[in-house]
This record gives C-alpha cells, structure tokens and sequence, in this order.
C-alpha cells in the first residue's frame, strides 16, 4: 500500500525469498494499470537485466501487448568489471530474442524506478547519484524508489 501510495519502500529479506519476483509483479501491474510512463530497473548487472525483461516478456498476455509494454521499461546496470552505472537501456524485441539497446529517446516520465541488490549499487554514491539526479528531469512528481 505504501509503494501504491508514493512512499518509497525498501524491502530486505534472504536471498530466495521471492524480491525480484515480487519486482517484476509490480512491473506488470503498472504497465497494465496505466498505458502512460516508464519502469526504470537498475541491476547489478546486464544478466540480471536480461532475466528481468524476459520474465516480464513471458508473463505479458500477449506478443503485441507485450511488445509495446516491454518497451516502456528502462534498464541501467553496471557493465563487466565496472562498478559505475551505464544506461538507460530500452528492451527491444527481434524474431522473439531480449536485447538491450541504449536509449535514445529523450526523456521520459518513470513511474517506478526499483533498484534490485542496492546494497551493491548504492554503496557508491556516484551511482546513487546517477539514478536520483540524472534522471531527475525525466522522472514524475510522484515515483517510487523500490530497493529490492
């Protein structure tokens, strides 16, 4: 209800227990819920990007609408033995394969921004930085930061 309701939320649990599945739920239930905004995700790494765009691709209804839903969500991670975030990256989607390609297109109004192992992440403020004041001008009054 807190996340529903603009409050930053910050969920901590054991490894397994169900956050970054929780995560992509919450995804699709603003992707569905609104044909407006974008979801930015920020992962430690582009693996982990990956996992999350195609567990959102496999659980959307259908190719079209999932299509143009993936295309709302935004990624940053650190690449190969870098400890400082590139991005943002949108999904794109060829003959049914996930990749990821730099955004290009301006700005836009987040929705939710859910950072996964932010004890990694944000333990380096430049990248903490990077996801609060660099997309600051593209994100809405109201949205979350969800530390997963």
């Amino acid at each position: 209800d807190a996340m529903l309701n603009g409050w930053p939320v910050h969920m901590m649990a054991a490894a397994g227990s169900g956050k970054t599945f929780f995560l992509v739920h919450l995804c699709l239930k603003l992707l569905y819920s609104t044909h407006e905004g974008y979801v930015l995700v920020v992962t430690q790494t582009k693996s982990l990007a990956l996992f999350i765009a195609n567990w959102l691709g496999q659980r959307m209804e259908r190719v079209v609408v999932s299509q143009s839903m993936l295309q709302r969500v935004h990624f940053m991670y650190m690449p190969d033995q870098s400890t400082k975030l590139q991005g943002p990256f949108a999904v794109d989607v060829q003959q049914g394969k996930i990749t990821m390609q730099k955004w290009t297109g301006g700005s836009v109004e987040y929705k939710l921004t859910a950072v996964d192992e932010a004890h990694h992440i944000l333990e380096d403020p430049a990248n903490y930085n990077s996801i609060l004041v660099r997309h600051a001008a593209c994100m809405a009054a109201s949205w979350y930061l969800c530390k997963i």
